[in-house]
């Protein structure tokens, strides 16, 4: 992991001082995640700082190339923006149909084109599932901050984590079939609660004012206000159609979350402490992770029984996990066990996409600091 981090980081960037304090806080928090103790907690302080040098990068390059966060339709058909990853669901749409993608986007040429960015997200797909939700997503941590403030709901959601689950499908569908129809991406133009960070399509005047409103309102009571009453990841588990898509796909991840029902001792706070209402009440069984489950491991962190673990997804019931019979066969089991591989691959991916975004902000905030002083 270590090369994984200099390599991503540190060739070409000797000399920054930004790569250098970004690189070793990624070490930090792998050696502590690759312990497999208070894993969602340490990937919280990642991904929260993520969260915030993403935007920062972001929205410097946007106030950069369009002088503020409204994107006119000039301004953008001369500089471009990067793709916008809420974009990936109704994306064949446009490519098939309006020959075109968002105002428009590069098709190739950075990670943030549409071809870098959906091939990152297919390669994330397959490796670690809605991982992408729970580790890799720039616009997570803030949720993930919020939903933690509280040391319990005021209000609780987590029985109606089936019917969260069937809303945030049926919102997806609705999305894809207006953009379809309209050949629009009626999300992003509309709906999406961080355009006050990736900025706002709009010709300016009333128009503008009504937009940006709309984002704020969308921001405050999804992102901060519902995770804060609530403790769940609000947005992420019954609004976002990237969110959403991921469920629909998530059962191509190479890995999954299990749970042992001879170690279980129904307590049930895993059900509560699941972020994305992914995880049912089981009744006199154990509890029921359904395919809306991002790998946080906040179930894993609160079980007190040590019955909640990564598994690879191929093995179809713990009976069909190997046993090490030599002390070389248990080390290699130790080495390559599902716990250790998922936050070896979910780490990777998290490099990989926040390495440029979060040394950049770091850049920034440096030569501001040092203006100031």
């Amino acid at each position: 992991m270590a090369v994984i981090i200099y390599l991503f980081i540190l060739i070409g960037n000797l000399a920054s001082v930004s790569a250098w304090v970004y690189s070793a806080f990624l070490m930090f928090i792998f050696f502590n995640l690759i312990q497999g103790k208070k894993v969602s907690f340490f990937r919280r302080i990642y991904f929260v700082t993520f969260s915030l040098l993403f935007s920062i990068s972001y929205i410097v390059h946007l106030l950069e190339a369009f002088n503020g966060m409204a994107l006119n339709e000039a301004a953008v058909l001369t500089n471009g923006i990067p793709f916008n990853q809420f974009l990936i669901p109704v994306l064949p749409f446009f490519l098939v149909f309006a020959r075109t993608v968002q105002f428009p986007s590069p098709i190739s040429g950075g990670i943030l084109s549409v071809f870098g960015l959906v091939l990152v997200w297919i390669m994330a797909t397959l490796v670690i599932g809605k991982g992408w939700c729970g580790w890799v997503c720039p616009f997570g941590g803030y949720e993930d901050f919020f939903s933690r403030v509280l040391k319990r709901p005021i209000l609780s959601i987590s029985r109606f984590g089936k019917k969260i689950r069937q809303f945030h499908l049926l919102f997806l569908a609705v999305v894809v079939v207006l953009s379809a129809v309209l050949l629009m991406p009626v999300y992003v133009y509309w709906l999406n609660p961080f355009t006050i960070i990736t900025g706002r399509f709009t010709s300016g005047g009333l128009h503008g004012t009504v937009m940006f409103l709309l984002s704020l309102l969308l921001f405050i009571t999804l992102v901060v206000v519902l995770p804060l009453l609530t403790r769940k990841r609000f947005q992420c588990s019954a609004y976002c159609p990237l969110g959403a898509l991921q469920t629909l796909t998530n059962s191509v991840s190479s890995f999954k979350i299990v749970i042992d029902p001879d170690a279980c001792n129904h307590c049930m706070k895993c059900v509560e402490a699941c972020q994305f209402c992914a995880i049912d009440d089981g009744g006199a069984e154990v509890p029921i992770i359904s395919k809306a489950c991002a790998f946080c491991g906040e179930c894993i962190d609160i079980c007190l029984e040590n019955a909640i673990r990564y598994e690879y997804g191929f093995v179809k019931s713990l009976s069909d996990i190997p046993k090490g019979k030599t002390v070389l066969g248990k080390i290699l089991l130790d080495v390559f066990a599902p716990s250790h591989m998922f936050v070896l691959a979910a780490f990777t991916f998290c490099v990989f996409f926040s390495s440029h975004f979060a040394v950049d902000a770091l850049d920034f905030l440096l030569n501001f600091i040092r203006s100031v002083v």
